[in-house]
């Protein structure tokens, strides 16, 4: 499966999954296109791949039973 990518020339190309996330990261491209429509970078919601890190109170309850 490819993805079909504008850059802010206005030129489009399919590529990889794989390569998308750096072509967001690097503000390489304009837009991508999902089965909903065109999602504009740094506009739309996109996924954060960095893992989210929990900073609150623990909350999980561990039990010591025999």
């Amino acid at each position: 499966m490819y993805i079909k990518v504008r850059y802010p020339d206005e030129s489009e190309e399919l590529v990889r999954p794989s390569l998308l996330q750096y072509l967001i990261e690097t503000e390489k491209i304009r837009e991508f296109e999902r089965q909903s429509g065109w999602v504009v970078v740094g506009v739309d919601p996109v996924r954060d791949p960095r893992p989210k890190i929990y900073s609150g109170p623990e909350r999980r309850k561990v039990s010591y039973s025999l």
